[in-house]
């Protein structure tokens, strides 16, 4: 089935941030709040620690706590361009690494991977493979004047409809992005700071999938709407709110009582059906139960809990990317007799894991109906 997204920008909040809703087909799908978060950003980091044994290592970047740095192949004391990957979560401190990527709207620029050479690649989501070896060959072209950096060039599934120029000049100005902060590194005199600030909310979230789905973006802020339209000239950017009695986007488009309804800890389905959904430290832990459900009386036993958990499955599946759960993940399901039942539900939830831009496991199910998935968080 056709996906056809829709993006809503709130920025007139209490506390000053932006919130973002993702809709797809008219199914509210993600839900980003900003606040105050430095993943993404990019520091000229200092090396404070070693740790051989499990071959990582702490950094200064210029706050109050070292962060943790996965790649741990680095001299104490040296200074490295390290790249945000995760916020403060519990009592797990910043995690940062060595692998800088840049994105555009039809490239995504990647750097600092050990004994990486120039090269590049092309999303998976391009079928036609005569597109897909004039890209790498417009990719091999803009890198072969480029000393051997490190970088891989991805062409993003949007480079499919768009011009060798626009590709060429983008690819470009990511290279020349790149190189400046090289630069500034070399230029850090052994001082951590700040190189580059992550791109704001409504960016990372229109850069996440491809600008060809979007059907409308909306935004509450005259100024924000130019900006964008200014930068996705393609898209059909509209403002709402403005002069409408104070009124916020999300109540214009109904989303704030859904989202009310969607984020509690017990999640009605439209059978009568409903799911629990429990955080810990550790992992997620979801129960799907039977609750109201009524069912069809002339179906047996096993074909209404097998309704009942593809149903769950579908809202689980959302829920993760809603909530933007990461880590470990398991999902109770009601118990199945039939083994097909459990392989039909394992291949539903890996097809629509295909529509999370974190790209979700699916690991396997057990004999008591126990799903397992990993997601990154985002």
């Amino acid at each position: 089935m056709k996906v056809e997204r829709e993006l809503v920008l709130k920025t007139k909040t209490k506390d000053n941030v932006i919130e973002t809703v993702l809709l797809e087909n008219g199914e509210i799908c993600e839900y980003r709040k900003e606040e105050r978060n430095l993943v993404g950003n990019i520091y000229a980091a200092k090396v404070t620690d070693c740790v051989e044994g499990i071959g990582t290592a702490f950094c200064d970047i210029g706050l109050e706590e070292s962060v943790f740095l996965k790649e741990g192949k680095v001299n104490m004391g040296s200074m490295v361009m390290v790249q945000v990957v995760s916020a403060k979560h519990y009592d797990k401190g910043v995690a940062v690494s060595t692998n800088i990527s840049l994105s555009g709207i039809y490239v995504v620029l990647m750097a600092g991977r050990r004994n990486l050479r120039n090269d590049v690649r092309v999303s998976n989501k391009i079928a036609d493979e005569k597109i897909k070896h004039s890209l790498k060959h417009l990719g091999m072209r803009i890198l072969e004047d480029e000393e051997d950096l490190g970088i891989r060039l991805i062409m993003r599934t949007d480079s499919s409809n768009a011009s060798d120029e626009d590709i060429e000049n983008e690819a470009n100005a990511l290279i020349r992005e790149y190189k400046s902060l090289l630069k500034a590194l070399n230029e850090s005199g052994g001082n951590p700071r700040l190189l580059r600030e992550s791109d704001d909310l409504a960016t990372e979230m229109i850069r996440r999938y491809p600008i060809s789905t979007y059907k409308n973006i909306y935004t509450d802020d005259p100024k924000l709407t130019y900006s964008l339209l200014k930068r996705y000239s393609k898209l059909n950017v509209r403002t709402l709110g403005v002069g409408n009695n104070g009124f916020d986007i999300f109540d214009i488009l109904n989303i704030s009582s859904r989202l009310v309804q969607l984020l509690g800890r017990k999640v009605w389905l439209e059978s009568g059906a409903y799911i629990l959904i429990e955080p810990t430290e550790a992992m997620t832990v979801i129960d799907v139960n039977s609750g109201k459900f009524k069912g069809n009386a002339k179906k047996g036993k096993e074909d209404a809990i097998f309704a009942i958990n593809m149903e769950a499955a579908g809202e689980v599946m959302r829920q993760l990317r809603l909530r933007n759960i990461g880590g470990i993940i398991v999902c109770d399901f009601i118990d199945m007799q039939k083994d097909e039942n459990g392989e039909l539900l394992l291949e539903y939830m890996r097809n629509l894991a295909k529509n999370d831009f974190e790209q979700p496991s699916v690991i396997d199910i057990t004999k008591l109906g126990l799903v397992e998935i990993t997601r990154k968080r985002s």
